[in-house]
């Protein structure tokens, strides 16, 4: 699976797909999707993408963010990746499931393991596999009252901050004042998320100058 990983490859028309409405697909290049059956495929994704998202997000509230939003990003962060983890459940569920095939059972535990637990492609008997979950099972207990706690920390911060998450129509009306602001439309599948990001900066730069300019009949440079 070929992934975009950074800010200056992925389209912003794949970021938006993402960051809007969660299609975590519009991050892969290329994939094999006869690796997976079409059952599994989009857990398997989620699964497989959600860490190189976050590193994705991250650098984007980094280049555009202020110090509050990158609180609000870095708890969506810690969320995510304990709720990965914790997604190992699921994993354990779905390499129980009796149709399974062991090739796909194979791509199940390279996931079990990269979210740092450790469990056999086969079994000779039930009793070691229960071992081995009920070990995972008991490692999952303190992170799922990290997870919580985060979650609780997360949702304090949302009631009163409601205007920080990402909407759709927010992102069209900064899509909106850019086009406006460049006098041309702004392309999104033919520029980067880290063209828009620059596009982004120079417009509020311009806003600050515009707003604490006390020589109105100065030209500013765009």
């Amino acid at each position: 699976m070929t992934l975009y990983r950074r800010c200056n490859e992925i389209p912003l028309y794949n970021f938006k797909q993402v960051i809007l409405y969660n299609k975590y697909e519009y991050l892969i290049r290329d994939f094999d999707y006869s690796l997976v059956s079409e059952h599994n495929r989009s857990k398997y994704i989620t699964n497989h993408v959600i860490e190189t998202w976050n590193d994705i997000y991250y650098e984007y509230i980094d280049l555009t963010g202020d110090a509050e939003t990158k609180y609000y990003i870095s708890l969506i962060l810690d969320i995510s990746k304990l709720q990965y983890i914790i997604s190992v459940e699921t994993d354990i569920e779905m390499y129980l499931l009796p149709q399974c095939p062991e090739k796909e059972k194979g791509i199940l535990i390279s996931i079990i393991k990269d979210k740092g637990f450790d469990l056999k492609v086969s079994y000779s008997k039930l009793e070691e596999f229960e071992l081995d979950r009920n070990r995972i099972l008991s490692k999952l207990a303190p992170i799922k009252i990290q997870f919580e706690t985060k979650l609780s920390e997360l949702n304090n911060y949302n009631r009163s901050n409601e205007n920080v998450k990402p909407n759709e129509k927010g992102f069209n009306l900064i899509i909106a004042a850019l086009w406006k602001y460049y006098g041309q439309p702004i392309k999104e599948k033919e520029i980067t998320a880290y063209d828009f990001c620059i596009l982004f900066n120079n417009y509020i730069e311009y806003n600050k100058q515009i707003n604490s300019s006390q020589d109105f009949d100065k030209p500013i440079d765009k």
